[in-house]
């Protein structure tokens, strides 16, 4: 699930992922029906910040949040790890 957000002053594209999901059958990107498992803990989003030259003032302001953990992830790589992880687990 993606919460999109723009702004034109410094070409900033903001986006919240939530339910992050994995595959740990198969890699077929297309398939409607594709089983599918959580690669986040319930409750956790990922907020993404791009911007090109500058990043204005007042989004600065609105992503310093208390209690977040600010890192670097790939969604891809963490739900490949994840899934390579449950391969051997009983669902």
């Amino acid at each position: 699930m993606r919460e999109a957000y723009s702004c034109r002053p410094g070409n900033v594209r903001v986006t919240i992922d939530s339910d992050v999901r994995a595959s740990i059958s198969s890699t077929d990107l297309f398939n409607a029906h594709l089983p599918l498992i959580p690669a986040l803990d319930a409750g956790l989003c990922i907020l993404e910040v791009k911007y090109d030259g500058f990043l204005p003032e007042f989004i600065q302001d609105l992503i310093q949040l208390n209690k977040c953990t600010s890192t670097s992830i790939s969604k891809y790589a963490a739900c490949r790890l994840y899934a390579g992880q449950m391969k051997g687990a009983v669902l």
